[in-house]
């Protein structure tokens, strides 16, 4: 297995983390502010008990968003298309490291219609005479 395979497999799993964190986060968060919205005294409460869990939660992203970094920096081949990545306006950290851990550092698009799962790519059937099939 080489390095990019390598560092794939483990942004994968750093992915994965950061998505169970986030839900949690997201989870605590619309907990409270459901009962703020009901009872704003015992949502107070609340606020207040899980404030240290929350800042807790954020610290841990932080910290898997680093190790991400990490990776990716060692790696020359991911960093440059990470770059790449990251240079198209509207692509942040996030969607790059997905892109990434998705078509498996670009590798694994075998054909056009792979592209249009990620966004507002349409892809044109063209006849066998004028070739394979194309981006638009």
């Amino acid at each position: 297995m080489n390095l990019s395979a390598v560092t794939l497999e483990r942004l994968k799993d750093l992915q994965a983390n950061r998505g169970r964190l986030l839900k949690a986060l997201q989870s605590i968060k619309v907990t409270v502010k459901e009962l703020m919205a009901v009872d704003p005294v015992s949502g107070k409460t609340l606020e207040q008990v899980n404030k240290k869990a929350i800042k807790g939660l954020e610290k841990s992203m932080e910290q898997v968003e680093e190790k991400m970094q990490e990776f990716i920096a060692k790696d020359d081949a991911l960093k440059h298309k990470y770059d790449l990545l990251t240079s198209v306006k509207g692509v942040g950290k996030v969607l790059a490291i997905s892109l990434l851990v998705y078509t498996r550092g670009f590798t694994r698009m075998e054909e056009a219609g792979l592209l249009s799962r990620g966004g507002p790519l349409r892809v044109q059937k063209r006849n066998k005479r004028d070739g394979q099939n194309g981006c638009v």
